[in-house]
């Protein structure tokens, strides 16, 4: 069993608690930190304070008790940190006598923040008394840790990836919550009243957490292809004491790696996989399974049984077919029927290769449409990224069909 599965399943031992709350150890590789709500903030170490709210606070390193803290992480390039800006001002001019204090952390070098701030606020109304960013955030803390020793012990920590993030620090001193700043109004308000529901939030953040350590476990089994591992990983997942707060989560990662385990053994015996296919015995989920199995053999050059490629290209076919293709189904099914496309490819069946490729770009053109109708340009570079893909695909299956016709080779999965 390799190194990397036998260090998962030390530190799966110690994810819980014998009452089923969520211990301190993580999956996380040694040496690096682990912040939970209800964990003791950290102490703030910034390098640059720039501004304090008009001189109405004091740098600090450590938490009052008693008082209330927004940690905010932002960046100069971030377009909603800056469309937030006037949100956490708003909030610090309505707590400011009731023992709150807002500090917006970036880590970037100090004069890069200082010169963002001294630029001017951009707005479309022409008769508006220009303003900069460091006059919209004069209300509450600005600072610059280049370092990043706050990110780490927090954003890091915490395991978030997207900026803004906020954390509000109670009165105790403890994380009472994590999230975007412009959800944590009510949060706040319940905070500063001591009416905020922390054990409840903590179930449902640190359950998110977990199951972010439980995925990467999983995954890194997988992509190592330790079938041994997997075995062991799965005993050890069915002997957590989880209770019902995550025993469902737990569940559907067992029911990956078994479905993993399953196509592996499949793949190794096609007969018997095809003729659970034509029994209607394999799950979606099962079938699915195979699939990135067979794709993944063959992208890596393997002889890959035409045979069931084939039958596996038309089960799935089949699942998809009364599936409408509109709705959240523009951004999903193209990369269902992409992979259906490959089957077929697999198969030696190129005109159906080649007829799933060109339905998968026709609903991808709608997605496009209706994308850049309603999120704008970013969300369409990705769609448009995702088309060319299929595009490459469509592309390796018009050859394949053309060269054998020519009778230059033989099935894509004989060659």
């Amino acid at each position: 069993m390799q190194l990397l599965t036998k260090v998962i399943l030390i530190t799966l031992s110690t994810l819980f608690t014998a009452h089923s709350t969520l211990a301190e150890e993580s999956l996380d590789k040694p040496g690096t930190k682990s912040l939970t709500v209800g964990a003791d903030a950290p102490k703030i170490d910034i390098e640059n304070w720039i501004s304090t709210g008009g001189g109405k606070f004091e740098p600090i390193t450590d938490f009052e008790a008693g008082k209330v803290y927004v940690i905010e992480f932002w960046a100069t390039w971030c377009g909603p940190c800056k469309a937030g800006m006037p949100h956490l001002a708003d909030l610090q001019e309505q707590y400011a006598d009731q023992g709150v204090m807002v500090i917006g952390v970036s880590d970037e070098k100090l004069d890069k923040v200082t010169e963002f701030l001294a630029s001017e606020v951009p707005t479309k109304d022409e008769a508006a008394t220009p303003q900069t960013y460091g006059k919209l955030t004069s209300a509450y803390c600005l600072a610059s840790d280049p370092d990043r020793s706050v990110l780490n012990d927090y954003f890091r920590a915490a395991g978030q990836t997207g900026i803004p993030c906020a954390f509000v620090v109670g009165k105790d001193a403890k994380v009472e919550w994590v999230g975007h700043p412009g959800k944590m109004d009510e949060v706040l308000e319940q905070v500063v009243a001591d009416s905020w529901d922390r054990e409840a939030f903590a179930v449902k953040f640190n359950s998110a957490q977990l199951d972010k350590k439980l995925k990467a476990a999983v995954n890194d089994a997988v992509k190592q292809g330790d079938v041994d591992g997997m075995a062991l990983l799965i005993d050890k997942l069915k002997n957590l004491e989880v209770g019902d707060e995550f025993s469902a989560m737990v569940d559907k990662h067992i029911q990956t790696l078994e479905g993993v385990m399953e196509a592996k053994a499949l793949t190794d015996d096609p007969d018997a996989a095809i003729a659970k296919i034509a029994a209607g015995e394999l799950s979606y989920r099962g079938m699915n399974s195979l699939a990135t199995e067979l794709i993944k053999s063959g992208s890596n050059g393997e002889v890959v049984s035409a045979e069931l490629a084939l039958a596996l290209g038309k089960a799935l076919d089949v699942k998809l077919a009364d599936v409408p293709d509109r709705g959240a189904n523009l951004l999903v099914l193209p990369s269902k029927l992409g992979r259906v496309a490959e089957l077929y490819y697999l198969g030696g069946d190129l005109d159906q290769a080649i007829a799933t490729a060109e339905k998968a770009l026709d609903i991808q053109d709608k997605g496009i449409e209706k994308v850049a109708e309603q999120h704008g340009d970013k969300a369409t570079k990705l769609l448009k990224m995702l088309r060319r893909g299929t595009m490459q695909k469509l592309k390796k299956y018009v050859e394949a069909k053309a060269a054998s016709e020519d009778g230059v080779a033989g099935k894509p999965s004989e060659a």
